[in-house]
């Protein structure tokens, strides 16, 4: 469906990767967008070999938890 929007929320990295296209990260209270993250890879061609790759990437670990 073109021209539509869904904002998810989520503290689970992996699961932001595998279904998001932008991810916004927000460290702080209250929340401040930081950082956006475009993912140009499809969905349907994100397997966890993709995001464990990304998630190695250095500014993913500074929001580790």
């Amino acid at each position: 469906v073109n021209g539509m929007s869904v904002v998810m929320v989520t503290h689970d990295r992996f699961e932001a990767l595998q279904l998001a296209d932008k991810i916004y990260i927000l460290p702080q209270k209250p929340a401040r967008n930081h950082k956006l993250i475009e993912l140009d890879r499809p969905r349907e061609e994100r397997d966890q070999d993709f995001v464990q790759e990304y998630l190695a990437q250095p500014f993913w670990q500074a929001y580790h938890d």
